[in-house]
């Protein structure tokens, strides 16, 4: 696969709608992620030639392009156009929950209908270049644990890689990720297993690689923590490289041509540990940046 390391454990950023664009992966990178995912991007989009859409693909990391359709040769269109936008490997969804996706007969849905998921991502296989992996992110059922009726299939397709999500559909993000699971998984493939659910530090990384997955997926872990990619926590952090990595993302967004309300949706979680009263301030700020600049200058100056 083309992103494989000599590093263990890998790890990458998790495909989340409205979270992993552009900024979020590039940052997420530069503290360590060995690959990262667009959010979940519709085919008939694609098609469609939609702009922002297209532009998730183009951005400049490698990246691996996550879809969702319901039909054979929507999603093969959209997985054509998405290669000539750059892309280095496409992920079907089989994965996402949420109930207008769902009621498209995408996503999660596709765990109910094994036999056309199969036929998307035969398609898939053999009608996309060699030099492209295809892959899968599936949860462990519909309301039930339920992969041991559909795994076997899915990987006769030929893909070279499955993500697993350690919960079912009807949980939604509720209850507890079930890395037992996913752990007999990866025992009964032979193909690149990734995990997720619940790996919100270096410690929680440590403990899932105990399982034999090739690597790890992290989603919310990351919102407002990139740095868990390099093994550090928050408290490892001094207050400069704190404020350096907040003002890399404001850069990357800013950069992007996004707004400061966007920015302020990751700033919430970057200042999660701040008291109520200067994290109330950072979220209304005009600009931000400069508070929190102001905040740790104050902070050195007393220390020394």
């Amino acid at each position: 696969m083309w992103f494989l390391k000599a590093k263990k454990p890998l790890l990458g950023l998790a495909p989340m709608d409205g979270v992993s664009d552009y900024p979020m992966r590039q940052l997420c990178r530069e503290w360590g992620a060995d690959l990262t995912f667009t959010p979940f991007l519709s085919a008939d989009k694609i098609i469609q030639k939609e702009e922002a859409v297209l532009a998730e693909i183009r951005s400049g990391e490698p990246t691996i392009v996550q879809l969702f359709g319901s039909r054979v040769d929507q999603v093969f269109q959209a997985a054509e156009i998405a290669l000539e936008q750059g892309a280095r490997q496409i992920d079907l969804n089989m994965g996402c929950s949420a109930r207008h996706i769902v009621h498209k007969g995408c996503g999660a849905a596709l765990l109910g209908d094994i036999p056309q998921a199969c036929k998307i991502l035969e398609r898939l296989v053999a009608g996309l270049p060699s030099s492209v992996p295809v892959s899968a992110k599936i949860r462990l059922g519909l309301d039930r644990p339920t992969f041991t009726d559909f795994l076997d299939r899915l990987t006769q397709t030929g893909i070279r890689m499955l993500s697993v999500h350690g919960r079912t559909r009807a949980q939604g993000y509720s209850g507890q990720a079930d890395w037992e699971a996913i752990a007999r998984i990866k025992e009964r493939v032979n193909i690149i297993v990734f995990g997720s659910g619940d790996v919100r530090s270096p410690a929680d990384v440590q403990l899932r690689m105990t399982t034999g997955v090739d690597g790890i997926l992290i989603g919310r872990g990351a919102i407002g923590n990139p740095w868990i990619f390099s093994g550090l926590s928050e408290r490892d952090l001094i207050r400069q490289e704190w404020l350096s990595t907040l003002c890399r993302h404001r850069e990357l967004i800013q950069r992007e041509g996004q707004s400061i309300v966007l920015f302020r949706k990751y700033l919430s979680r970057y200042a999660a540990h701040l008291g109520a009263q200067d994290r109330g301030a950072l979220l209304t700020a005009e600009e931000p940046i400069s508070l929190l600049q102001t905040m740790v200058s104050g902070e050195l100056a007393r220390a020394g």
